[in-house]
């Protein structure tokens, strides 16, 4: 059944209409920019008089003048960039207004305050030197500047100082350091590009300080074409005592700040406001919470008992900033709170968890796992309820169980999962796992999707591992990685499968994408591991890392390959035979890998270090949505060489929305490269921790999502694309007409697919900001990507994956959450039909909000039609799972909306039942691919 209908007014604007800019703004919250953006305010008089704009962040300050850019970090004395030679009277022109207003109320005069000032997302200083511009401004919470020289000007003219500094120099790979006492300030090695007829080209680039005056020494271009030059800001920091300490996991929460946790035996950690000031034991878990900047600690602290060995394997953090922690303590006398499950230790060792407050003050919860032997949880993760799930191995034959799916121990050890509630309490726990003459099987790894389904990475030896739904029904080698996912509510397993080829693999650790499709990483030295749409088809050699995405159902990986070179990759150290890595995906849906590297020749690209240092080093690596190409990818390393038993690796990597990526692990030599570091060098030990962060390499592109969503990498045929970027056109315009132009303001875009076929995309919308187009019907599945050509910004590209569904539902705020774009329909007893809308415009909160839905008479028959993308290509109307309030529906249409162009609909029948619920959350999935939630009222 379908149903021909008036569109509600906010889709059809959203589509269509000159209103698009307001009810779909440059990058909403579930897109790659940080949730508060930096912003250039306006001088009012809040400031000094000589800065005409001002920035502040936490742990720095900016002031622009015409004159110079004043920089103060932390507490540090301010530093002056100076322009040598500009023009006196530069004129600032701030651009790119943002939402919201700064107000300083100081003092008992009103006229003293200042209020409304306006905030800009740049500003520029125009023709600073002849035909130059500089051009400042905030990619989410982090300041650049771009340089923008104009056909035929001279870059020579480009000087600048830094008054104040106590040094300026280059490190070894040519990027800019300032130094002022304790204070670091580092520009990235430049990047320099022109848009030219053939695409964008880079233009080789370097500083040059002479006198401690720096410019910009530049290779071949062409000086008939602009040309821009970019730097930008990271940094690096040791973490440790005179022992031996290694960072296992790391997390940021929503304002930026970094929470490291692992394991030290040194007894001057850098502890700061710390639960435990002391080591209770020989071996004791840490955890340490950095600034935003990573130069300031907010507090350091032991965590563990009086046992020889507590360590934290995981970490994650909760949108109100609590801090949710896991691993293996041996202590009898481990913090627990009085109502835990399992307030007391029961074995030879046994799992962990802890929630902490924010301060890391409190004990929130805290509790043992396990039974009468040896127990450890390796990985956490959090929903979006802050419920904590964890994974792990257990030889327990009496490891305390909740609504298992498997109730007992088989074999020597198995694989666990389990998952608290937010105050603690056991709500599922369960062993998985085989038995067998060899019988070695670990849970490393754990996601949870947005329906709250676990996914579960690790390794087994056993051939009757529980497998349901198999793409790899059998075991092919002495053991293999396995991939499970699981329903926590429903206490059952929905699929599970072998992964690997005829020698060891092992999954190592697993993220979930915003459609709910898994990739997870790990160790092979199967020369017949699966590979399919790779970045690195042939085997590098010895042990290899691997990186393998499937389809949420399970149903066959979307990209599988090899990670590495001559040497290995991801090995355990010699004295901890677990493997090495992990594994984020941003909201874009770039994959982002980190671990360890023996090779010499370890894949490279747009690196921070270009070769390896020592005997081993960590790796970060980010690839594109589809799998199959490199972003970037980099060793980071000190020289150490030498037999300690340890190694130097990569742990565990975060990504903000920014695609910045903070990364952990252990370092051993005492020149690791450290750019405003908490910590400047080593303090002596065998090893110490290390916190790092490398921002993505700026070259301007565009940012593809769903229109409907705004979740990012994945597309179908005939689905409504965003891309989001800035200089994309002069000017804005909309279609006018159907069949769609396929240029608006001289703008095209076309899409080329895994048959290398391109095709010219129809356009909704062009605007400076943002594009609106079509994915061009026959799009072929796999790696795709889409090319935008503009006479004003020149040709910039994005890496995609098409798939035939990529199922996402238009919401009345045009963010991709909360009410969505729909109508309740209501068919009465006579037949006639009317609309009513779910959602109202709130005047005080100045968004929609649920407009609840009412039954009416008895014989009213009443229906939820939903609008959005990505859907009319589904496998079946049964592939569809519609659940409402947690009740399961069934959907009776699936499909084209018919009327507007790439607007598809899903229309279910309501029950009476759902009269006086209230709030209710609408959860769907399409051939297993999860749609963005939304919430719906009852009367």
């Amino acid at each position: 059944m379908r149903f021909s209908i008036v569109l509600l007014a906010s889709i059809a604007l959203c589509l269509m209409t000159a209103d698009l800019p307001r009810l779909a703004p440059a990058w909403p919250a579930a897109t790659a920019l940080a949730q508060v953006p930096l912003g250039f305010e306006a001088n009012h008089g809040q400031a000094p008089s000589a800065f005409l704009y001002l920035t502040r962040q936490s742990g720095f300050s900016l002031g622009l003048a015409a004159d110079a850019v004043t920089v103060a970090l932390n507490d540090a004395q301010p530093m002056a960039l100076r322009f040598v030679g500009a023009r006196a009277d530069v004129c600032l022109q701030a651009s790119e207004a943002q939402a919201g207003q700064s107000h300083y109320l100081l003092g008992n005069d009103a006229a003293d305050w200042q209020t409304n000032v306006p905030r800009f997302g740049r500003v520029k200083y125009e023709q600073l030197y002849t035909g130059i511009d500089a051009v400042f401004y905030g990619r989410g919470a982090q300041l650049e500047y771009d340089w923008l020289l104009a056909p035929h000007a001279d870059a020579r003219q480009i000087k600048f100082t830094f008054a104040g500094a106590d040094a300026v120099r280059l490190d070894e790979r040519g990027a800019l350091v300032v130094e002022q006492g304790k204070a670091r300030l580092l520009q990235h090695v430049p990047v320099a590009f022109q848009d030219t007829p053939r695409g964008r080209q880079a233009v080789a680039v370097r500083y040059a300080i002479a006198d401690n005056v720096i410019s910009f020494a530049l290779g071949v271009y062409d000086p008939a074409l602009p040309l821009v030059i970019d730097p930008i800001l990271t940094y690096s920091t040791y973490l440790g005592g005179g022992s031996v300490d290694a960072a296992y996991t790391i997390a940021t929460d929503a304002a930026g700040n970094i929470y490291v946790a692992g394991q030290t035996t040194s007894l001057n950690f850098p502890v700061r406001a710390a639960y435990e000031d002391m080591p209770g034991g020989g071996s004791e878990g840490f955890l340490t919470k950095l600034d935003a900047t990573g130069t300031r600690l907010i507090f350091s602290t032991y965590l563990g008992g009086r046992g020889s060995s507590d360590r934290v394997w995981s970490i994650a953090v909760d949108k109100t900033s609590n801090i949710y922690l896991t691993g293996e303590t041996n202590s009898l006398n481990f913090p627990t709170t009085p109502t835990a499950p399992q307030p007391v230790a029961r074995g030879n060792g046994d799992a962990f968890v802890t929630k902490l407050n924010p301060a890391g003050s409190t004990l929130l919860y805290s509790t043992y796992l396990g039974g009468n032997q040896v127990d450890v949880a390796y990985a956490l993760a959090l929903d979006a309820n802050d419920v904590a799930y964890v994974t792990g191995r257990t030889d327990s034959p009496n490891f305390l169980t909740r609504n298992p799916i498997q109730a007992a121990l088989r074999g020597e050890r198995d694989v666990f999962v389990a998952k608290y509630s937010t105050t603690g309490a056991l709500l599922f726990s369960t062993y998985f796992g085989g038995d067998g003459a060899i019988d070695e099987e670990v849970g490393y790894g754990i996601a949870v999707d947005a329906l709250q389904q676990a996914f579960v990475t690790g390794v087994t030896t056993t051939t009757n591992f529980p497998t349901a739904s198999a793409w790899q029904a059998q075991l092919r080698g002495e053991q293999d990685a396995f991939l499970a996912k699981f329903d926590t509510e429903q206490f059952k397993l929905l699929f599970s499968t072998y992964l690997g080829g005829s020698n060891a693999d092992v999954g190592r650790a697993v993220a979930v994408d915003g459609f709910g499709n898994p990739c997870l990483t790990g160790i092979t030295s199967s020369l017949n591991f699966p590979i399919r749409n790779a970045v690195q088809n042939t085997y590098g050699g010895g042990a290899e890392a691997f990186v393998t995405k499937f389809r949420a159902s399970g149903s066959a990986p979307l990209f599988s390959s090899w990670l590495g070179g001559r040497g290995d990759e991801n090995t355990g150290s010699s004295t901890e035979f677990i493997p090495v890595g992990n594994v984020a995906i941003d909201a874009l849906g770039f994959t982002y890998l980190t671990g360890k590297t023996t090779s010499d020749n370890f894949p490279v690209l747009l690196d921070v270090q270009v070769s390896r240092r020592g005997d081993n080093d960590a790796f970060v690596t980010k690839l594109s949505p589809a799998g199959d190409a490199l972003v970037y990818s980099t060793y980071f390393g000190t020289s150490f060489s030498g037999n300690t038993g340890l190694d130097e690796r990569g742990l565990d990597l975060a990504v903000d929305n920014q695609g910045t990526v903070f990364f952990t692990g252990q370092i051993l030599g005492n020149d690791l490269r450290t750019v405003t570091p908490v910590q400047l060098r080593s303090n002596g030990g065998i090893s110490e921790a290390f916190v790092a962060k490398i921002a993505a390499p700026d070259l301007a592109t565009i940012a593809p999502v769903s229109s409907a969503s705004y979740v990012g990498a994945l597309f179908a045929p005939e689905s409504i694309v965003t891309l989001f970027g800035s200089n994309l056109a002069l000017g804005t315009e909309i279609a006018a007409s159907v069949p769609l132009p396929t240029t608006l303001q001289g703008v095209t875009v076309n899409v080329t697919d895994g048959a290398n076929d391109t095709r010219t995309a129809p356009l909704f919308f062009v605007s400076p900001g943002q594009v609106n187009l079509l994915i061009p019907a026959g799009t072929v599945s796999g790696a795709a990507t889409i090319t935008l050509s503009s006479p004003f910004s020149g040709t910039v590209s994005a890496s995609v994956l098409i798939q035939p569904t990529a199922p996402a539902l238009f919401t009345a705020n045009a963010d991709g959450s909360g009410v969505p774009s729909a109508f309740a329909l209501r068919i009465k007893e006579d037949g006639s039909l009317s609309y009513e809308p779910v959602a109202i415009f709130d005047d005080v909160q100045q968004r929609f909000i649920a407009q609840p839905i009412d039954f009416g008479a008895e014989s009213d028959q009443v229906f939820l039609v939903l609008y959005g993308s990505g859907l009319r290509n589904r496998s079946a109307l049964a592939a569809t799972t519609v659940r409402i309030g947690g009740v399961t529906l069934t959907p009776l249409y699936v499909g084209a909306q018919g009327d507007l162009v790439g607007l598809d609909q899903i229309n279910v029948a309501l029950p009476r039942t759902f009269a006086g619920r209230g709030n209710a959350k609408v959860e769907i999935t399409v051939d297993g691919q999860i749609v963005n939630a939304v919430t719906v009222n009852f009367r």
